[in-house]
């Protein structure tokens, strides 16, 4: 696999940190693993509980409970404004990530992010910029100890738990608190995806030419479940699918064998949305 290092990078600059709590992943998140290590990234793993599931070699394997204690742990017990998030743990890894960049400093990335080329900033800073709110923390750089990243971190402790049904108020507390230490010019557009579902919906059902600017894909993988998509059922002849193919993290098929099987998740999530619909209805006669 061929590196490709961003030579002006410091030793902050290079550490990329990701949490996942449960002790399998699936092709997405070894996809974010091995994107970043490709591009010259060290990952940094955080854990609560060993996994299951064989990592890329070089990954750095840490103790979440180094952040926050596992009994902190927490998901979603209703879903949110947008539908989705019942059962989410996001609130809780929004928490996380603050306290983890204040602690330690260097990027935090969600891991449904597909990193596509090295991007280095002058600025110690960096938030990506988002189509709803003024910007979003799945991709964010900040200094070690940062007071915006320890602001976030206690203004998001006292505020949100598993009874949360607004998405959008750990990100608010993130936009909040980067106006309020005037870090606006560290917010970037253009770099990656809209984090629109019906943007990067496109992406996995079919083959879609990738944007040269863009350095990232977020792959929003919340919304999966709510379109009956599935992480281990990827269509082949998708964006997505090319990718995981580039990456060996999906077996290779004959050209046959790829029509068939992206045909059959078609059909398979076309039928669960029909029977939704379908329960929706007679549930609104009754």
């Amino acid at each position: 696999m061929e590196l490709y290092f961003e030579e002006t990078m410091n030793q902050t600059d290079n550490q990329v940190h990701g949490l996942w709590i449960g002790k399998t992943l699936s092709v997405i998140e070894l996809l974010t693993i091995r994107s970043f290590q490709k591009h010259g990234y060290v990952f940094n793993l955080w854990i609560y509980e060993p996994l299951e599931t064989k990592l890329p070699n070089l990954v750095v394997i840490r103790d979440a409970n180094e952040i926050l204690p596992q009994s902190s742990v927490f998901f979603y017990e209703n879903k949110s404004q947008f539908g989705i998030g019942k059962g989410s743990v996001a609130g809780f890894s929004d928490i996380f990530r603050y306290k983890l960049l204040y602690d330690f400093g260097g990027w935090w990335v969600d891991m449904d992010v597909t990193c596509l080329q090295p991007f280095y900033t002058e600025n110690p800073y960096f938030f990506r910029n988002h189509h709803d709110l003024l910007l979003v923390g799945n991709v964010m750089k900040t200094p070690k100890h940062a007071p915006v990243m320890k602001a976030c971190f206690e203004t998001a402790i006292r505020s949100v738990d598993a009874t949360n049904q607004d998405w959008h108020k750990p990100i608010q507390i993130l936009v909040d608190n980067v106006l309020k230490f005037q870090l606006e010019g560290a917010i970037h557009s253009g770099v990656s995806n809209s984090d629109q579902w019906d943007k990067i919906r496109p992406f996995l059902l079919e083959e879609i030419e990738i944007d040269p600017n863009w350095k990232f894909i977020h792959w929003c993988n919340e919304a999966w479940r709510h379109d009956f998509l599935n992480k281990q059922e990827i269509i082949y002849n998708s964006t997505l699918g090319k990718l995981l193919l580039e990456y060996e993290l999906i077996p290779r098929l004959t050209d046959s064998e790829m029509r068939l099987h992206d045909s059959k998740i078609r059909r398979n999530a076309q039928r669960k949305r029909w029977i939704t619909r379908l329960k929706q209805k007679f549930s609104f006669l009754k």
